[in-house]
């Protein structure tokens, strides 16, 4: 079982799963985290500068109980079950699609699933796609069967 310091080493993870597809880069599109500073003026930014962003979302998790400690320690450790993880791919087609070699919201999303699905636990990926004041907006959503153990923080 995997032990991460914080839900945020989840989305990190799946950043750099997805940074690994040269595709990304090729055609311009920025990958961020939801849980980063700033995040509204990072999507503007990449936005305004290629006409696509893709940005991974805070996961769903479930509790799931608590594990024995390590042998001889009375103290149990408590994991969580990774239910689902969307990815949000977010075009201004009139922006995105004057410039050379890009990528429309729903290749980019394809390409996400291509990725993601190759991750053992990640599994059942859909895609759905609706557009929003003049943006095209694709979620990815990827169940998951991963199980973890977040690592206990200092109060």
């Amino acid at each position: 079982m995997t032990t991460v310091e914080s839900i945020s080493d989840i989305q990190l993870a799946i950043k750099a799963e997805l940074e690994k597809n040269t595709y990304f880069t090729t055609h311009g599109v920025d990958i961020l985290i939801e849980n980063a500073k700033d995040i509204e003026y990072q999507i503007k930014s990449a936005m305004g500068n290629l006409g696509t962003v893709i940005t991974v979302s805070t996961p769903s998790l479930t509790y799931s109980g608590n594990l024995p400690g390590p042998v001889g320690e009375d103290e149990k450790s408590p994991f969580w079950t990774l239910n689902s993880i969307q990815i949000v791919t977010v075009e201004n087609p009139t922006l995105n699609r004057g410039r050379a070699n890009y990528s429309t919201a729903l290749d980019t999303a394809l390409q996400i699933a291509e990725t993601i699905h190759q991750i053992p636990t990640m599994c059942n990926v859909t895609i759905a796609q609706t557009t929003m004041n003049g943006l095209v907006v694709v979620t990815v959503t990827v169940k998951s069967t991963a199980v973890f153990e977040l690592a206990k923080q200092e109060l």
